[in-house]
């Protein structure tokens, strides 16, 4: 699976304002209106698929999404590969970037940000992005609730059952079958690795279908699932699911960490040399640890507890653990330099990772030969590097894409 990750780096155009004045020239240009509008998400690195949508195929600095109405409030937003996805206050879908299945992006074919009619009658509650598919979680007027899916069905990513293989899409939004609208037993939470999917229902279930190649579904074997399966092999209590590029993870009431799936690097860090685990393990490193949230990489991961303690494991090439080397390691370590930045939130991706304190400022770390790191320079970074074009401004949250990374700035910011 990985080896198709490594993808060429072709030249381009570069926004990169190497200069300070530069960017606060673009700045002000966009400010007075000169630039097409954007509102609340900013953008950096690798854009030759517009999944930051900035007037370049790439920008070292974070500079603002264009063409997304001023005048929405952007609350949640993520980013996988080649398009992004924003969510509203008010639950209004916008979408941009590109795709070779044409239910993914719903643009007819335009890269720049729509908010598609089909949801105008519903609220988006919660969106999640996977390499060419989408799964929404949607509320109708009624108030229940719905799972949408849409894109690539190659593998049975979409979860509606019926024929997978090459060239296999839905060209529009799907609901989910397996999740019947319900007042009783409704999906809390969804989670979309590279060619998979998790979901979390109230009753504390957890769901996957799609690609289950490296074990990423968890239901001890390889075979991939069109259809969503209940995940035998975890305790009934499940209050939290994360997905990773082919890995997956649960965390119970009790702040137990499971994982499962790709091990190739240690990512799952549960003691096992195995290149590949199909059914859940508990990272028994942490047993006794109230693990409140856990954040997949393609490679690595980090997990925080109840106490604000935040670890990482797995790869380490480029520095995304934020441990000041390259090291792997196979088991939780203490990430000294997060320790007293009161993280309050935290996205990984193949190489890299990003992440914002309760304070509303965002660091950056791992990976950034093509600027994902919004620093002024491009390279790596092994130690946790705040995003100095963001200063001053209060930056909510982080969504890692594969060479790019979206921060979601409040409109209250200065």
């Amino acid at each position: 699976m990985l080896r198709r990750l490594l993808l060429p780096i072709h030249s381009r155009v570069v926004f990169q304002c190497s200069l300070r004045s530069s960017f606060s020239d673009a700045l002000k240009r966009y400010n007075e209106g000169k630039v097409n509008h954007s509102f609340g998400v900013w953008g950096a690195g690798d854009n030759k698929f517009n999944q930051i949508c900035v007037p370049a195929e790439e920008s070292v600095l974070p500079f603002p999404v264009q063409d997304l109405d001023k005048n929405d409030n952007i609350v949640q937003v993520h980013t996988c590969h080649t398009h992004s996805l924003g969510v509203t206050e008010n639950g209004k879908l916008w979408i941009w970037g590109s795709s070779r299945f044409p239910g993914v992006v719903l643009n007819d074919g335009e890269s720049k940000p729509v908010s598609p009619a089909v949801f105008a009658e519903e609220k988006i509650i919660h969106v999640q992005a996977g390499r060419e598919f989408n799964v929404l979680v949607a509320e109708d007027k009624q108030g229940l609730q719905k799972v949408y899916t849409c894109g690539s069905h190659e593998l049975g990513q979409c979860g509606i059952g019926g024929k997978t293989g090459a060239g296999c899409h839905v060209s529009f939004p799907h609901t989910v079958g397996t999740f019947h609208a319900s007042n009783d037993n409704y999906v809390t939470q969804i989670a979309a690795g590279f060619e998979h999917c998790l979901a979390l229902t109230s009753n504390g279930e957890v769901f996957s279908w799609g690609n289950g190649v490296e074990g990423q579904l968890g239901h001890g074997d390889p075979d991939e699932r069109a259809i969503p399966k209940r995940i035998e092999g975890l305790p009934p209590d499940i209050m939290s699911i994360a997905a990773g590029v082919d890995t997956s993870a649960a965390i119970t009431l009790n702040g137990e960490l499971y994982l499962w799936g790709s091990n190739e690097y240690q990512q799952l860090g549960v003691g096992s040399k195995e290149e590949v685990e199909i059914i859940p393990k508990q990272v028994k490193a942490l047993e006794g640890v109230r693990i409140k949230s856990v954040h997949l990489g393609g490679m690595h991961t980090i997990a925080v507890d109840r106490e604000q303690n935040i670890y990482g494991w797995g790869c380490n090439i480029s520095g995304q653990l934020g441990l000041n080397q390259q090291t792997e390691f196979p088991s939780p370590q203490l990430i000294p330099s997060l320790q007293d930045k009161k993280i309050s939130q935290i996205s990984c991706s193949l190489y890299h990772t990003a992440c914002v304190s309760d304070l509303g400022v965002a660091y950056t770390f791992g990976q950034g030969q093509e600027g994902q790191l919004g620093h002024e320079e491009k390279g790596d970074e092994y130690l946790p590097r705040s995003v100095d074009m963001l200063k001053g401004k209060f930056v909510k949250s982080v969504a890692c894409g594969m060479h790019h990374t979206l921060f979601l700035v409040e409109k209250t910011a200065t």
